[in-house]
């Protein structure tokens, strides 16, 4: 994480991506049985903003369980986020779900039971 050490939230350096995967072959692994949806979907990853917000996008699939992942210190929310926005997708029927991250930084999509992919796209404060 490059951090500049200032607690001013506009001396942040930009952050890399950092992505989700299975074990071994990402920064953070999967929860369950969730993986990277795959082709030219954008993988799940996270980075640190200038601004010192957290940015989480991706696309997700076969999740068995609530819980996706476990971001980690330092790019965890301040206060947990109950209500942010997925988009829940199953062939040609578009839903909007839901997801949580909590202040440990897990991460939670819930009401995804029989879509083929989930969409991620959040950015919090941290």
């Amino acid at each position: 994480m490059a951090i500049k050490t200032s607690l001013n939230k506009l001396d942040y350096v930009q952050d890399r991506w950092y992505y989700v995967d299975i074990a071994g072959s990402g920064d953070i692994v999967f929860a369950g049985t969730w993986v990277n949806f795959g082709g030219t979907t954008q993988r799940l990853r996270y980075k640190r903003l200038q601004n010192g917000q957290c940015h989480l996008q991706g696309t997700i699939k076969n999740g068995g369980a609530n819980t996706v992942c476990t971001l980690p210190v330092g790019y965890r929310p301040i206060v947990g986020i109950a209500d942010a926005p997925t988009y829940h997708l199953n062939g040609a029927t578009n839903n909007v779900g839901r997801s949580q991250i909590t202040t440990a930084g897990v991460v939670i999509v819930l009401q995804s039971q029989g879509t083929t992919r989930v969409v991620i796209d959040i950015v919090f404060d941290v």
